[in-house]
């Protein structure tokens, strides 16, 4: 009696493992891109540190987020760049594919300020905008899963 007491909690414990969600799942892809995107753009690269990492909106099928990047050359010299990412699910491509599609894309645009983050957040549910329907001809399919 023991052992099915022991075999139903494990099981119990496996079924309900938190599933991640679309704005945890967003920080590897995130750090990967701007990662490529500051190798490609600047030469002589020592280091590279994301920090501040903010999320603007999420909801279950796009997040953005923003965040700082120290860029440190083979000299020594720092500078500050700043990076909005927007990482979605594809519902078009990925009903046709019949398995999740994800696009991104990264900008180089400054970082917003918590209260006008959340007032655009506060506005974007009153008027009940869509930010998926902005944001998906912007972006393209992620390169690595």
């Amino acid at each position: 009696m023991k052992w099915y007491v022991i075999i139903l909690l494990s099981c119990l414990c496996v079924a309900c493992k938190k599933h991640q969600t679309l704005e945890e799942a967003t920080d590897k892809p995130m750090q990967k891109a701007i990662e490529e995107a500051v190798e490609e753009q600047y030469k002589n690269i020592k280091d590279v540190k994301i920090y501040a990492l903010k999320t603007v909106y999420a909801d279950d099928s796009v997040c953005i987020k923003q965040c700082y990047v120290d860029k440190i050359d083979s000299v020594g010299k720092k500078e500050v760049l700043e990076y909005r990412y927007v990482f979605l699910i594809d519902m078009f491509q990925s009903r046709f594919e019949r398995q999740v599609v994800f696009n991104e894309v990264l900008i180089n645009l400054p970082c917003l300020p918590d209260d006008l983050i959340r007032k655009c957040q506060e506005e974007v549910k009153q008027r009940g905008e869509s930010v998926y329907n902005s944001m998906i001809p912007l972006t393209k399919r992620i390169k690595y899963p």
